[in-house]
């Protein structure tokens, strides 16, 4: 049965639908978060690699990971 649309098509729209709900779940935590006086600040990949890496190899650096902004 064909409907007009692709497969594919299908797929990205519920991707995007997906990457829709995500942002929203993130903004709602965010502000739960900044109610508590937590400061938030969203990372990129690289950043999030450095700091596992950090993380998880302190001694390979003069000091711990550590948050700061």
């Amino acid at each position: 049965k064909k409907t007009g649309r692709d497969s594919s098509t299908i797929k990205e729209e519920g991707f995007e639908d997906n990457v829709t709900q995500l942002e929203q779940r993130i903004a709602v935590v965010e502000q739960g978060l900044i109610r508590c006086g937590v400061r938030t600040a969203r990372l990129g990949t690289e950043e999030l690699v450095e700091f596992y890496y950090k993380l998880f190899n302190p001694g390979e650096q003069s000091q711990a990971a550590k948050m700061t902004s």
